[in-house]
């Protein structure tokens, strides 16, 4: 098993200060990369991976989008609205409460999923195992 790195802004509350996070720290999330990775990249044609769209029956995704879709998904399933994985952001010295915004780490993560893939994907291939 690899152990994957990408880097978002979050609170330790150990630290009592805001860091960098790995998102794959969360080891259901980095296993679950790994399992998608296993399967995408010992595959000769990478058309052959596929991902129904868990809200649509009708909808699945081929290839590079499919294995997107299913790295998007484990990232929103963990990472999204939990507070263990929320920072507060707005402008400095304001009082007024409502002109703060919370941002979690699938949110900061979503925008970049194709990047985060491909980076996913040269690091399965460069990688040394962690066992």
């Amino acid at each position: 098993m690899k152990r994957f790195e990408y880097y978002v802004l979050n609170y330790d509350s150990i630290k009592k200060k805001v860091t960098n996070y790995n998102i794959f720290n969360n080891i259901y999330v980095n296993e679950k990369a790994n399992e998608f990775l296993d399967e995408y990249c010992n595959l000769i044609n990478k058309e052959d991976y596929t991902s129904e769209d868990f809200w649509r029956d009708d909808v699945t995704y081929h290839g590079f989008d499919a294995l997107c879709y299913d790295i998007d998904r484990i990232l929103k399933y963990e990472e999204w609205s939990r507070v263990q994985y929320e920072i507060i952001v707005g402008p400095p010295f304001c009082d007024d409460y409502d002109k703060y915004t919370k941002l979690d780490c699938y949110y900061q993560a979503k925008p970049n999923i194709p990047m985060i893939v491909r980076e996913l994907i040269y690091q399965y291939n460069t990688k040394e195992d962690i066992e």
